[in-house]
């Protein structure tokens, strides 16, 4: 399965958005900032891999976080078995918040679908 990536935009950070993102990732504030200053993803992470809802739950606050922020981020998807540091491909990973929250709404409904199915 393919991950998620999110890569922020250092000029829209700023620190109120920086300390909320520290809570809900449970990283350090330093981590966060130098991940940021670098163009690194504060968050990979594989959404159907282990607990789902445990997943999506997260990736929703990080989401819910940034918007709430007006902070600029990039979303990847990147396939199973590479990097997100791989440069030459990551422009093709590249999708949009939308597209990733319908996606996350597409598990939620057939997650739905086969409990009560």
């Amino acid at each position: 399965m393919s991950f998620i990536a999110v890569v922020l935009s250092e000029a829209s950070a700023n620190a109120q958005a920086l300390l909320e993102l520290h809570r809900i990732l449970g990283v350090s504030l330093l981590e966060i900032k130098e991940k940021v200053t670098n163009r690194e993803p504060i968050l990979e992470l594989e959404i159907f891999d282990g607990d789902y809802q445990v997943h999506a739950e997260l990736i929703r606050a990080v989401i819910s976080s940034l918007k709430k922020h007006n902070i600029t981020a990039d979303y990847y998807e990147v396939p199973y078995g590479k990097h997100y540091s791989d440069d030459f491909c990551r422009t093709t990973w590249l999708i949009n918040s939308e597209t990733f929250e319908g996606v996350l709404t597409a598990a939620d409904v057939e997650i739905e679908r086969q409990l009560n199915g």
